[in-house]
């Protein structure tokens, strides 16, 4: 079952007064799978930002169908939905109790369960013993933590996240990626932007890769950073007792092999490079810059 089904989104940008119309999106089709954690990538500009605003309304897309587990977006529908947008505004002279209470009265009708979720979500942002201090007292890594807290506070289905381990020193990025496991981990489907590649390996089980508007890739993850095959190296001892080292793609492994030992040479050992999401995502955006030649 999907919990996200986006079907042929466009958007474009009113021009200034002697500038063109910019086309931000084009014909965005995708879908996210319920209990998955879906990574969605993209440089800086290739619309992953206006894709996660038009899907939670914030601006409207010129034409499209978007559908949360089959219904359009409603509020029933977002009081389903955890966001933590990739520049948040918090209120700096609250404290972290105050502001997620705050959240807490705007989402729900009743005041009662609030403490006990405000401290287990406290815990898991590692910010306890945080709570009476203001947000303006708070690092760059610790204010990320509280906006990700708001966006779980209300236990939400499906969590999307625009960037939230952008500007983090390796300790933030290990804290945001334990939360995404841990949400993961209790059935929560995720879908969040990064151009981190490197984190999307670790985290994600299917990836939307999108570029200059377009989606380019839709699927397993795993399938796509085994998309574009890396090389793999061969060492051996000859006749003589010399020591080789060759690289080759991995396709040609197994003849090579056939015909090295057709000499009399002596395989020690045979190692596969894994190039990952990163490698197959240069490849990819190589190919299309070199049709957009053509």
């Amino acid at each position: 079952m999907n919990c996200l089904e986006v079907h042929s989104l466009q958007k474009t940008f009113s021009a200034q007064v002697f500038g063109k119309p910019r086309v931000v999106l084009k014909n965005v089709t995708f879908q996210v799978r319920e209990g998955v954690t879906t990574g969605f990538i993209g440089v800086n500009g290739s619309g992953k930002t206006t894709t996660l605003k038009c899907l939670l309304g914030f601006i409207l897309p010129d034409q499209g169908q978007i559908r949360f587990w089959g219904e359009n977006l409603s509020n029933e529908i977002k009081s389903q939905i955890g966001y933590f947008p990739e520049r948040p505004y918090l209120y700096e002279y609250l404290t972290t109790r105050e502001y997620l209470q705050f959240h807490w009265n705007l989402a729900s009708s009743s005041a009662g369960g609030f403490e006990n979720r405000f401290l287990e979500v406290l815990d898991l942002v590692k910010l306890s013993g945080q709570e009476y201090r203001p947000l303006r007292e708070f690092s760059k890594g610790m204010l990320q933590r509280v906006g990700i807290a708001q966006a779980i506070l209300m236990k939400p289905r499906l969590l999307i996240l625009d960037e939230p381990m952008s500007g983090l020193d390796p300790d933030g990025r290990h804290i945001v990626k334990k939360i995404i496991q841990s949400q993961q981990a209790q059935g929560v489907s995720i879908f969040f932007s990064s151009h981190l590649l490197g984190d999307m390996d670790e985290l994600c089980q299917d990836l939307v890769v999108i570029d200059a508007g377009e989606i380019l890739y839709q699927g397993d993850a795993e399938s796509f950073a085994a998309k574009y095959e890396g090389d793999s190296r061969i060492t051996f001892r000859d006749k003589s007792g010399l020591r080789f080292e060759i690289h080759l793609p991995k396709s040609k492994i197994q003849a090579e092999l056939d015909r090295l030992r057709s000499q009399g040479s002596e395989i020690i050992k045979v190692e596969s490079q894994n190039h990952g999401i990163e490698y197959s995502f240069e490849q990819l955006r190589h190919e299309r810059e070199q049709l957009d030649k053509i």
